[in-house]
């Protein structure tokens, strides 16, 4: 077992270099996993292409394979899921950084207002999702 001997942030995450693993970031600490298999690329690229033709037929916003999210910071919290969609009204310009995560909620007015969720439930919505078949 290795143990860490800092926090990681997604700005570090950035940096690592493209040696065929994927890594991710739990509250600062590195998760390094090794490359896919072929079965779980097979079941992801089918899914991708299903969920794709349907968000693009429809004109719903788009599916993306393996982008980081930054879903929270110190210590920051980066998952790159195998597929995602992002709606319409979500699509946001590209800006070479991972996408962050506003988990919103309305409160009396209509107003929205963007709250952290807790981290069981972060871990609830993408636990394993880069480790398993869906």
């Amino acid at each position: 077992m290795v143990v860490q001997e800092r926090l990681y942030t997604a700005k570090d995450l950035e940096k690592l270099p493209d040696d065929g693993n994927r890594y991710e970031l739990n509250r600062g600490e590195l998760i390094v996993m090794p490359p896919a298999k072929k079965e779980h690329g097979l079941v992801v690229s089918q899914a991708n292409r299903l969920l794709g033709n349907h968000v693009v037929e429809k004109d719903l916003g788009e599916v993306v394979a393996e982008i980081g999210y930054l879903l929270e910071r110190d210590p920051d919290t980066v998952r790159a899921p195998d597929i995602s969609f992002i709606s319409k009204a979500r699509m946001a310009p590209l800006t070479g950084e991972y996408e962050e995560i506003g988990f919103c909620s309305k409160k009396g007015s209509g107003r929205v207002r963007w709250a952290k969720l807790p981290q069981n439930r972060i871990e609830g919505q993408f636990k394993n999702a880069t480790s398993q078949s869906l």
